[in-house]
């Protein structure tokens, strides 16, 4: 468009414009001639206020009357549709909101370190299979609410030697963003990022793992913060994008009294929850003891059989759980009828705690003193699995 200075003005001043690109001609000399000052302001606006990108071309100095008289300019317009939207789930976070939860990270971080915690962050992307490993293939995280896709990838081949376009091959990875914190620590803890070491010679710079973990230590623990995305239906309290903030104990020996690791994290989260002013007498902690893969499996064994006789009175989504053996779902499940029912059947149906083992049993009494020296009032759940 060939368009005067206040042409092009009032066309920009009105927005009548859609996300498109703008191709301006305009006699530079002849616009400073009639008004230098509104001119430079306005070619301002353009690069600022109006927040736009410009490709100039043949770019001269406007102060300069020698400069050449023709400025051609491309203005890229910021998308003024209201069908672009955040996707559902997904939040814009700013104002007293974003204060708010800024005052929790740093309430939390605080205590974390006040425990021993370092910080550790994780890419929010991370292979997929990290996931099908750490949560279960039968997980509802893995199988409804992952959001993953293929990433092509171009491996060469193996003999270096004769390196050509045939034998470097396309491979597809799945890969994920991440829908929870833990896994993503222990994947960095069992085989970390390689990091840097610098060298005065850039030749000699090479990859090291052991600035990253102290090997001579048994104890590392970790703690985390950071976006989380889970492909599910938005509802109060669970968005799609939801920022999670934990800790990592991880020991390198066998454990016995691991009681004590326990008493110590939820003493962690408990201080959290004070500190940020919430009601204690709102509080309610809740805790149950998985005990190891054996006693858990002889567990859902004998549950499993148990709800067989119970069909009926479950809910459909439990049925299904049922008939995928993902058992432990149906403790946790919140629909109405899966909640009566255990209500109902609460005396007779099987209870976690009667089938730990000695040790399990010593360290689940343990922690219930421990907790009731710290002050932490607590409530034994039996359905509580994860």
């Amino acid at each position: 468009f060939l368009l005067s200075f206040k042409t092009m003005k009032r066309f920009i001043d009105k927005k009548i414009f859609s996300n498109v690109g703008m191709y301006f001609r305009f006699d530079k000399n002849k616009l400073m001639k009639e008004n230098k000052v509104d001119f430079i302001k306005f070619y301002s606006d353009c690069t600022c206020k109006y927040n736009f990108s410009c490709l100039i071309n043949n770019r001269t100095d406007f102060s300069s009357s020698n400069s050449s008289s023709l400025v051609t300019s491309s203005f890229v317009f910021p998308c003024q549709s209201k069908d672009i939207r955040a996707i559902r789930g997904m939040h814009d976070i700013v104002g007293e909101e974003l204060e708010k939860r800024e005052f929790i990270r740093n309430v939390a971080e605080e205590i974390t370190k006040a425990h021993g915690f370092k910080k550790l962050e994780t890419p929010i992307v991370e292979q997929t299979k990290l996931y099908l490993h750490g949560l279960g293939t039968n997980s509802e995280v893995v199988q409804k609410q992952l959001y993953s896709w293929n990433e092509n990838l171009e491996v060469k081949s193996d003999d270096e030697e004769n390196i050509d376009s045939e034998n470097i091959k396309e491979k597809s990875k799945s890969i994920c963003l991440r829908p929870e914190g833990t896994a993503g620590v222990v994947r960095f803890f069992l085989n970390p990022s390689p990091i840097t070491v610098e060298s005065e010679n850039e030749d000699d710079n090479k990859k090291d793992t052991r600035k990253v973990i102290n090997t001579s230590s048994n104890v590392h623990k970790y703690y985390y913060n950071g976006p989380m995305f889970r492909h599910e239906r938005p509802q109060k309290g669970r968005y799609r994008q939801f920022e999670q903030l934990g800790v990592e104990y991880i020991e390198t020996k066998d454990v016995t009294e691991n009681w004590k690791v326990d008493s110590e994290i939820i003493s962690c989260g408990y201080k959290i929850l004070k500190k940020l002013g919430l009601d204690e007498s709102k509080i309610e902690l809740q805790i149950n003891n998985l005990g190891n893969s054996n006693t858990k499996s002889l567990y859902i064994t004998d549950l499993r059989d148990y709800l067989k006789n119970y069909i009926s009175e479950l809910s459909t989504e439990s049925v299904i759980n049922l008939q995928e053996n993902r058992i432990l779902q149906i403790l946790d499940s919140k629909r109405h009828e899966d909640i009566k029912f255990f209500s109902n059947h609460y005396e007779e149906f099987p209870k976690l705690c009667d089938y730990l083992n000695s040790q399990e049993k010593f360290n689940f009494i343990k922690l219930q003193q421990s907790l009731n020296l710290l002050n932490i009032p607590f409530k034994i759940e039996n359905r509580l699995v994860r």
